[in-house]
C-alpha cells in the first residue's frame, strides 16, 4: 500500500469534498488533487503533517503505515506541542564522549503530529550542514530506533559512527541517497572538510554505523 492509498483511505472516511480537505489541511486545492492521484511523491516538511492532522492520523502512518498505538494515539491532542531537551551536538568529523550532553536545561518545542516522547534535539556545531543549517541551529529529530520506521530516499538523518563499545561517537546529519547497491549518506555542505559520503556497507573495522534519527525540522539560531 502506497502513501497515496493510505491518504485516500483516510480521506474517504471523512466524507469530505476535496475542497474541504484543502481548507482543513491548509494546502492548495491543486496540491490535494495531485496527492490523491498518487502521481506525485509525498510532500516534505510540514505539508504531510498538516494533511495527517486534518485527517485525524499521523505523518508516520501516512508514510510508513506504522500502526502502533504509541505512535498513532494522538487524536485526543492533535498538533500537541511540548518542550523537548537538547541532548547533544552534531559535530561531524569529531569524536565525542557519549556522556557529553547538550546545554544544561535547554529545551525547544516539539513538532506536532509526532509522538513527543520519541523526539529529541541536537545543536549544530561546525560547517557540516552549511547548505541548510548554521552553527547554533537546532535539529528536531524523531528517534528511528524507538519508532521502528524506515528511512526513505531524500530523508535528512542523524548518523552516529561509534567506537570503543559505543563510548565515543562521531555524530553528523546526512541526506539519504538510494543507489543500486543500497544507500549512501551525503553531506549537506560545501565545506571542503565535509564532502565524502558515508557508504553504509564500507565501514572501518571497529567502527559501527547507526542511523539513529530522522530530522523533522531545523530551528534557526536567532
Amino acid at each position: 500500500m502506497t502513501w497515496a492509498t493510505r491518504l485516500n483511505r483516510k480521506f474517504a472516511a471523512t466524507g469530505w469534498s476535496k475542497v474541504k480537505l484543502a481548507k482543513e489541511a491548509g494546502v492548495s486545492y491543486d496540491s490535494v488533487l495531485k496527492y490523491l492521484s498518487g502521481k506525485v511523491d509525498q510532500p516534505r516538511g510540514d505539508t504531510l503533517d498538516r494533511l495527517a492532522r486534518a485527517l485525524g492520523t499521523t505523518a508516520i502512518w501516512l508514510e510508513h503505515a506504522v500502526d502502533d498505538p504509541s505512535l498513532t494515539n494522538l487524536s485526543e491532542r492533535p498538533g500537541r506541542i511540548d518542550p523537548i531537551p537538547v541532548i547533544g551536538f552534531v559535530k561531524a568529523g569529531i569524536w565525542q564522549d557519549v556522556r557529553e550532553g547538550g546545554p544544561a536545561d535547554m529545551h525547544v518545542p516539539s513538532i506536532g503530529g509526532y509522538p513527543v516522547k520519541h523526539q529529541k534535539a541536537y545543536i549544530v556545531d561546525g560547517e557540516s550542514l552549511n547548505k541548510i543549517a548554521r552553527p547554533g541551529d537546532v535539529l528536531i529529530c524523531l528517534d528511528l530506533i524507538d519508532t521502528g520506521i524506515s528511512i526513505q530516499d531524500g530523508d535528512l538523518v542523524i548518523t552516529e559512527m561509534r567506537k570503543h563499545d559505543g563510548e565515543f561517537v562521531d555524530r553528523s546529519a546526512k541526506r539519504v541517497r538510494k543507489t543500486k547497491s543500497g544507500y549512501e549518506l551525503w553531506p549537506e555542505s560545501d565545506h571542503p572538510d565535509h564532502q565524502t559520503p558515508i557508504v553504509t556497507d564500507d565501514m572501518l573495522e571497529g567502527v559501527d554505523l547507526v542511523v539513529s534519527a530522522k530530522v523533522l525540522w531545523i530551528i534557526r539560531k536567532p
